[in-house]
């Protein structure tokens, strides 16, 4: 499992950082190159993720372009994540820019793996698909996430914490304070 891509999401902190030093009047010149670089790392994800939705099935689904703009272009509470980065690109830091790109990274990544498993099911000729929880299995991993590990159920169903809250996948909980700096995925199978 990729996870991402950490190469340019790394490269990527790295140009936030220096773009944020800048004085207000100077930086907002970057402005509109910093936002196309994010897109490119958000679309970039979901191609990661439809990748390793297809290795995990051994199928060959391809690039739904519907599906894509939707996940890239989720509103989160009334905003997408071009809007969190304009509110932070004013008044903000490179940290907290970064934030928002890595946590929509994460979760169009998954949200591409659970279309390959969407377009799977539709298939529905040789088993359902099924999805596993799978943490990074460190001391950063937080106990609601870890409660989760391993958990393999239906891919229509919600995964559910002990403390109450869901998620199609991660970075899809209602809480989106399980949502920020998860680190998890989703693995899918074929059940029989």
């Amino acid at each position: 499992m990729n996870l991402m891509p950490f190469d340019e999401l790394n490269t990527l902190h790295e140009i936030v950082a220096r773009v944020m030093d800048k004085p207000k009047g100077e930086r907002e010149q970057f402005r509109d190159w910093l936002m196309d670089e994010v897109l490119d790392i958000l679309i970039l994800s979901y191609v990661y993720g439809n990748k390793d939705g297809n290795e995990g099935l051994a199928s060959d689904v391809g690039i739904d372009r519907d599906a894509l703009d939707e996940s890239v272009y989720k509103r989160i509470n009334g905003e997408n994540w071009g809007d969190r980065i304009g509110a932070y690109f004013e008044n903000g830091t490179a940290d907290e820019i970064y934030r928002v790109v890595e946590t929509d990274s994460h979760r169009i990544y998954n949200d591409a793996v659970m279309n390959v498993g969407e377009a799977e099911n539709a298939k529905a000729h040789d088993g359902i698909i099924a999805k596993q929880w799978v943490t990074m299995r460190d001391d950063r991993v937080r106990d609601t996430h870890d409660y989760l590990e391993g958990m393999t159920i239906p891919l229509n169903d919600r995964f559910y914490t002990y403390d109450g809250d869901s998620a199609r996948y991660p970075g899809d909980f209602e809480d989106p304070a399980n949502n920020v700096n998860c680190r998890c995925g989703i693995r899918l199978t074929k059940l029989a």
